[in-house]
């Protein structure tokens, strides 16, 4: 999933509107670096843990491009993220 990872955070890191406000204030880099460990986190715990393969599956299906917006998938990807935290299978 390591691949899917990078080219869903490079998509985000080559939209406008994040470019503008990573500039502008340092905490979206911030929060985009936590999503960044918190999905290679889960990444590494699948071969681990089976409980986290339903949510390495969610989440495949969520980053990989699709019909819904990258704000849409960002959003859920996040919720999934909270998911797997409440779990406690990680701490994001």
């Amino acid at each position: 999933m390591g691949a899917k990872i990078d080219a869903f955070i490079s998509e985000i890191l080559a939209q406008p509107g994040f470019i503008a406000a990573a500039a502008s204030d340092p905490q979206w880099s911030n929060h985009l670096d936590n999503i960044e460990r918190g999905l290679n986190g889960i990444d590494q715990r699948a071969d681990d843990e089976p409980a986290m393969i339903e949510i390495v599956d969610e989440i495949q299906t969520v980053i990989a491009p699709n019909d819904l917006s990258l704000k849409q998938r960002l959003l859920r990807v996040e919720k999934l993220l909270a998911k797997a935290r409440d779990a406690g299978r990680i701490i994001h």
